[in-house]
């Protein structure tokens, strides 16, 4: 129904002369990242059950505004960026309830659910498992950022004084890829990587091929009686025992099962729960820099909650959007809908 609406308003603006724009292959950097900061800070000025009077004063008068068009207690107003970007503002009974961009992105919103997508990736037409889930938010692809460091052998950190993500393309990982661990003093969202076993990429590959075959063959409710007449005898037991146990493969990728009479949880060493085919994902405010330079995103990055019954924030996962990232970390990214293959090409 919103895209109907869109279409809708779309054609009544033709009078913006926006032909101009529509011959543009590509807008430039600069001009998009302005367009996409405008829309940030006019939806920064919004906030929930405003009326349409209110946000006219904050924001001037809408390109479009139609009411009643689908029900006579809804209004719509649409605000233009530079002809290319645009935010759509729905009223119910003249009160505020959602800002959305041209993604459906509502920028009002500081939760979203994020889906485990099931699809297959190719980086530089090699096949690459991934220890940490893929995620969609609002139909955009997700990664976590040390995951997208692994893939594309780039650095990524977080920078605890300036509180912001940087990547560094011109600094690879040279080490080999690493296994991972977040230090419990850690009250922070990022992923902090320690050289602890430098692997192979061949190695944790193996192993995280070893580690979702097993995942397949379990199911929630499973007696552990079960679970070991399918994947053999844990390589140990945490707690008593009954509480969880552990299974290792190839490359320090690991298996932890819970237990609450039945198996209740499976997580991988990362704390992921890979029993969830849902994550909760928190946006965040903190900027993001690569090389150096900042760069500006049109959809947020986030933080997941990764364990079911996750309380403290270490816990949670730093998440980017990697198809708003892609021409400042230099590769074209394609996604196959027919194959269900995302594809990542390295292009400098």
């Amino acid at each position: 129904m919103l895209k109907k609406y869109v279409m809708l308003i779309l054609a009544m603006l033709a009078f913006l002369s926006l032909a101009s724009f529509a011959q543009d292959t590509e807008a430039p950097t600069t001009k998009k990242n302005e367009e996409i900061t405008q829309i940030e800070e006019a939806a920064s000025k919004l906030s929930k059950n405003m009326t349409v009077d209110e946000v006219k004063q904050l924001l001037d008068e809408p390109a479009g505004a139609d009411a009643g068009y689908y029900s006579t207690n809804l209004t719509f107003l649409t605000y233009l960026f530079s002809g290319k970007e645009y935010l759509i503002l729905r009223f119910v009974d003249d009160k505020l309830t959602e800002a959305l961009d041209k993604n459906d992105s509502d920028l009002l919103l500081t939760e979203y659910m994020a889906k485990v997508a099931d699809f297959s990736i190719l980086v530089n037409n090699e096949e690459m498992p991934v220890s940490n889930p893929i995620l969609t938010v609002n139909g955009n692809i997700y990664f976590s950022i040390t995951e997208l460091s692994e893939l594309l052998e780039i650095s990524v950190s977080f920078n605890n004084e300036k509180q912001r993500l940087e990547f560094a393309t011109d600094v690879p990982i040279n080490l080999g890829f690493m296994t991972k661990r977040i230090p419990e003093e850690v009250d922070r969202i990022p992923d902090y990587i320690s050289t602890i076993v430098p692997i192979t990429r061949a190695e944790k590959n193996k192993g995280i091929t070893q580690m979702k075959e097993a995942t397949d063959k379990l199911s929630i409710g499973m007696t552990i009686e079960k679970v070991e007449q399918l994947l053999g005898k844990p390589t140990r037991a945490i707690g008593s025992g009954i509480y969880g146990t552990l299974y290792e493969f190839a490359g320090g990728e690991m298996l932890i099962l819970t237990y609450f009479d039945r198996l209740d949880t499976i997580s991988n060493k990362g704390g992921f729960d890979l029993s969830l085919k849902e994550y909760k994902a928190t946006v965040e405010e903190f900027p993001v820099f690569v090389d150096g330079k900042e760069i500006v995103i049109l959809n947020p990055v986030v933080t997941i909650d990764k364990m079911r019954y996750a309380t403290a924030q270490h816990l949670a996962k730093t998440y980017v959007p990697i198809e708003d990232l892609a021409e400042q970390l230099g590769i074209m990214v394609t996604f196959n809908e027919e194959k269900q293959l995302l594809e990542i090409a390295t292009i400098k």
